[in-house]
């Protein structure tokens, strides 16, 4: 009978070890926020849920967290309801609505952060004019 206990408890010991060693191997921390992605966008309702999906999902296999802001400048379509349905589901999205050109550089500058790495700026409303900005 107590040989039995020993055994059970011993076996509990060696189970519970290794469950902890796989659990220890498969978990993968979320990794620091070191990439922000600044979108420019106006009228951009054709594109903009396209690239904060992919980008997050990118983020979301990597480990990484997503830190998105999007400035858009007077847009008359439906890309600012679907921005705000996106702002609901992501807590990293940011959304700023300027009126002019200088006063979106402005937020693109103030914007970037001092704990992130590298810093992508992502212009929406021509597609032949996307950069990327080291910082």
């Amino acid at each position: 009978m107590v040989q039995s206990i020993v055994w059970g408890i011993v076996l509990y010991g060696v189970m519970w070890f290794l469950m902890y060693c796989i659990a220890k191997a498969c978990w993968r921390p979320v990794r620091v926020d070191r990439v922000h992605l600044i979108l420019l966008t106006r009228n951009s309702q054709g594109s903009i849920e396209w690239v904060i999906r992919s980008y997050v999902f990118w983020h979301w296999i990597q480990g990484k967290s997503s830190r998105i802001t999007c400035v858009d400048r007077c847009s008359v379509d439906d890309t600012l309801s679907i921005l705000a349905r996106f702002q609901a589901q992501l807590p990293g999205l940011e959304v700023v609505t300027v009126q002019d050109e200088n006063e979106m550089w402005h937020e693109v500058t103030t914007r970037s952060g001092s704990d992130v790495r590298r810093v992508w700026v992502m212009d929406l409303r021509s597609p032949n004019r996307t950069i990327q900005v080291l910082s």
